[in-house]
């Protein structure tokens, strides 16, 4: 994972990817910081460099790498919770 931005309206999490070969950055829109916060995430829940797998529906614009709605895992498969 490359970045968490722990914000309102929208949170987002950032992650590095390949795609063909190429580095890509893939941009998953979250909650709110204010709702997330309410179910225990804070802005230290997801740190930069923390492996982990998002499956979500992916953005339908061409040549876009965002994704709404994921679930996130650890690489066992362990979902990532507020901790």
């Amino acid at each position: 994972m490359a970045k968490f931005q722990f914000r309102n309206p929208h949170s987002f999490l950032f992650i590095d990817s390949q795609e063909n070969g190429q580095p890509v950055q893939w941009e998953i829109e979250m909650g709110a910081a204010v709702t997330m916060a309410r179910s225990g995430w804070t802005p230290e829940t997801i740190k930069a460099g923390d492996p982990i797998k998002a499956v979500g529906q992916p953005s339908r614009a061409p040549g876009t790498h965002g994704m709404c709605c994921a679930q996130l895992t650890r690489p066992d498969g362990s979902p990532i919770r507020a901790r």
